[in-house]
Parts: C-alpha cells; sequence; structure tokens
C-alpha cells in the first residue's frame, strides 16, 4: 500500500491466508510430502494473483522453477507457462510477447499438451516462426537456471549435491549463463573453492581459459580475488590471464580499487 495508507481488510486477510499456506507447504516440505507441497504452493500462487499481488505469484511461481526437485521445477513451469499465456489472451490487440513468454515456458517444462494448446492459434505474422523462438528462449532459460542451481551449490560447497546434478549434466561444462556471464569454473574461482575448481577441471573437464562475457579467465579472477592456491593451481593446468588486475579484495570481495 501507499506510504500513509492501511492496507485494506480483505487484502490483509488474503495474505495471512497466503503465508499460511507458504508456512504449511514448507513444513509438508520438510515432511517429505512433496505433492501436498506442489499443491499448497501452487494455490497460495492463485491467491496472490486474485487478491493484486501478481508481482509476488511471478516470484513465487519463478522460485518453484529454480528448486531441484524436478516435481517442483516442472509445476512452476508449466504455471510460468499459463500466467503469460492468459496475459496473451487477455491483451488487446493480442501481444506476441506475452505468448513467446508462454511457449518458452512450456518448452521449459515439456509439456506437450500445453504446447499444442498454446499453437492451436498463431493468427497474424507477428507470429511468424514464434515456436522455434519460443524454445529457442526455453532451452536458454532452462539452461540457465540449471546454471544457477549448480552455481549456488558451488557457493554453499554442496559438493555431493554439485556431483548428482553434473551426472547427467545436458550441457558442455563450460557454458556461459546468459545473464550472469560465467561458467562453473568461474564462480569455483570467484567463491574460492579450490576443491570444486580442480573437480570441474580433473573430473569434467572444464577448460582452466574458458572466457566469460566481459573475456576474463578463471585465473583473473583468481587473481582479482588473490586466491593465492588458485592462481597457482591454474597456472600449473595451463591457465591463462587475459588482463591485469590493480587494487586490494575486502574479505567480503568488494574491490578496493578497479581492474586495469
Amino acid at each position: 500500500p501507499a506510504r500513509g495508507h492501511a492496507m485494506p481488510e480483505d487484502n490483509r486477510t488474503a495474505l495471512n491466508e497466503i503465508n499460511r499456506l507458504l508456512r504449511d507447504a514448507k513444513h509438508q516440505r520438510e515432511l517429505g510430502n512433496l505433492d501436498a507441497a506442489r499443491t499448497m504452493t501452487l494455490e497460495a500462487a492463485k491467491k496472490l494473483r486474485a487478491s493484486g499481488f501478481e508481482r509476488d505469484q511471478v516470484s513465487v511461481l519463478r522460485d518453484m522453477t529454480l528448486d531441484p526437485d524436478p516435481g517442483f521445477s516442472k509445476a512452476g513451469s508449466q504455471a510460468m507457462a499459463d500466467y503469460y499465456y492468459q496475459k496473451y489472451i487477455r491483451s488487446k490487440p493480442r501481444d506476441a510477447q506475452w505468448l513467446l513468454e508462454a511457449l518458452a515456458w512450456v518448452h521449459y517444462s515439456g509439456d506437450d499438451s500445453q504446447l499444442k494448446r498454446f499453437t492451436a492459434r498463431l493468427p497474424d505474422k507477428a507470429h511468424e516462426n514464434i515456436d522455434a523462438r519460443g524454445k529457442q528462449r526455453g532451452d536458454e532459460l532452462k539452461a540457465d537456471d540449471q546454471l544457477y542451481l549448480a552455481s549456488e551449490m558451488i557457493r554453499l560447497n554442496q559438493v555431493e549435491e554439485l556431483r548428482q546434478l553434473l551426472k547427467n549434466w545436458p550441457y558442455p561444462i563450460d557454458r556461459i549463463h546468459s545473464v550472469a556471464g560465467t561458467s562453473l569454473l568461474h564462480s569455483a574461482v570467484w567463491h574460492r573453492k579450490t576443491g570444486i575448481a580442480r573437480m570441474l577441471v580433473e573430473e569434467y573437464r572444464a577448460s582452466v581459459n574458458v572466457v566469460d562475457l566481459q573475456n576474463d579467465t578463471p585465473l583473473d579472477y583468481a587473481n582479482y580475488r588473490q586466491a593465492t592456491d588458485l592462481v597457482q593451481y591454474l597456472k600449473s593446468k595451463g591457465g591463462k590471464a587475459n588482463k591485469r588486475y590493480t587494487g586490494q579484495q575486502g574479505q567480503d570481495g568488494a574491490a578496493v580499487q578497479g581492474k586495469a
């Protein structure tokens, strides 16, 4: 609500119910009742939309898509697809961008029946090749999310969880996140996870000279972070630096001075 204005009582009641659903979903998740947890989370997202909290609804669904549990991720991506498809149906004139997002999320989820329903109506030239474009965007979204999950496991030093994720890894090990611009090895070096960096190089054949979107190598990251052990290791494996860095690195990782 706007500053100085109290939240309407109906909204307050709805939010209390939504928060209760989300707490119950978390509890069911802890008990191992994943089906109940998914159902409660989706119900909370619907209530957020019905109460006018659309942005919060999208946030809840997006968190579901990022869940390591495949069932949660699929349910979230299906709901995201429906969310964008409904925006497309309600737009006047029809906005092809909403349909593109819907198709991206349905390709992400792999729901063939949903895909058939969404592609049943392609009324004008704005939709030319939109299914192919939706598939491309959906594939990129899914890859980025998998890279995000792996990077979080690296940050938290969850080695066994990372191994499990990489067991059926469908992407090149040096794939770059399209937004963050980094590979898994860059992430390991940035977070000073020497053991994981060695594992990525020696077991998964990550390139020590993979570059991010700024043309920085893992060795550049190690120099910037003043991670001496990683600098030595990467050099021993043929790692090269593309840039020189000056300045000191604080404990929180913030640069006191910048790149040279």
